[in-house]
């Protein structure tokens, strides 16, 4: 009688399939990790080379902010473009406490500071650490990487410290709900009446950068900083470019301008009036600062002024300097 071969049964087959879909499983997870562990090996190589490259006491002595570091390198030849981390989820960023870039590795919800070559930094706050992004990260300052509109709100919505990387024009006012810093650089916001509101008891900070603005709304007039509700407003520094219209206008809350400030005035005499947010009200044009009392809002505004400009008050129709 012949004999029949006997082949693999169901349960030997299935056991076959399960060591090999582990085995491949093993292999996809160490490929992952190599992969990773490359992509962060070149990111730090090259933290590295940028931090070579500004190393130079004659190049530290020039960089105060964020941009300036950017600058720098751009100058030496890296492009923009390849300050943005290969491994997802990391971070190159400027620190500008110890002056150096810094490799934020994800580490959970959180991040670890790597330093190259290794160093004893002392301890950077989260506002003195820029990230090279298009979006915000965490609780860290933004080197703002994009000249998108969009993006800009969306990360001023969420507030903190915010550096402009890109020129860019507003199609509607900037309104500031949260505490924010803004320094545009060597950057220019641009926009049509209002530049920047601050609303919703926020405070905003300006340390410079430039500032248009230009007026579109037919009978209003162009305003660099309309200050409406219980808010803070501290101008630090900037130059304020606007046609037909004022530089700041305070209706509530606290405003301080400090010396510094440029406010340049384009007004050709087209337009000697108009609303600036509230419909009722008529301002007039090429005033500096504007003190407007009159109009019965959240606070009693106040104006403590250090420029070297004059506050217009509209109960008054006088100019103070204070």
């Amino acid at each position: 009688m012949r004999k029949t071969k006997k082949g693999f049964t169901l349960v030997e087959l299935l056991v076959v399939i399960a060591i090999l879909a582990i085995l491949a499983t093993v292999c996809v997870v160490g490929y992952i990790s190599f992969i990773d562990k490359a992509n962060e090996s070149n990111d730090i190589s090259l933290v590295r080379q940028l931090n070579t490259l500004i190393q130079g006491e004659s190049v530290l002595s020039k960089i105060e902010t964020a941009g300036d570091a950017i600058n720098a390198v751009k100058e030496g030849g890296i492009d923009l473009e390849k300050l943005s981390a290969v491994q997802e989820g990391n971070y190159i960023a400027w620190d500008s406490a110890n002056k150096c870039f810094v490799y934020l590795e994800k580490n959970g919800e959180t991040f670890n500071k790597v330093y190259v070559p290794e160093t004893n930094p002392k301890d950077a706050q989260d506002s003195e650490i820029f990230v090279v992004s298009d979006e915000k990260v965490g609780s860290y300052a933004l080197f703002l990487n994009t000249n998108s509109e969009a993006k800009l709100k969306d990360v001023i919505a969420e507030g903190g410290y915010i550096e402009l990387g890109a020129d860019i024009v507003l199609t509607e006012t900037l309104v500031v709900t949260k505490n924010t810093t803004i320094n545009a650089g060597n950057y220019k916001l641009s926009g049509s009446d209002n530049v920047l509101q601050v609303n919703k008891g926020a405070t905003l900070t300006i340390n410079g950068g430039t500032f248009n603005g230009s007026i579109t709304t037919n009978g209003y007039i162009a305003c660099g900083i309309y200050l409406a509700n219980d808010d803070t407003l501290v101008v630090d520094g900037g130059t304020f470019n606007i046609t037909n219209g004022i530089g700041i206008l305070v209706r509530s809350g606290n405003a301080t301008i400090n010396k510094g400030v440029v406010i340049n005035l384009i007004n050709d005499g087209t337009i000697k009036s108009g609303k600036v947010g509230d419909s009722t009200y008529q301002i007039q044009s090429n005033n500096h600062i504007v003190l407007n009392q009159t109009t019965g809002y959240v606070q009693d505004p106040s104006v403590t002024n250090n420029s070297d400009y004059t506050v217009f008050n509209t109960n008054t129709n006088t100019n103070t300097n204070k």
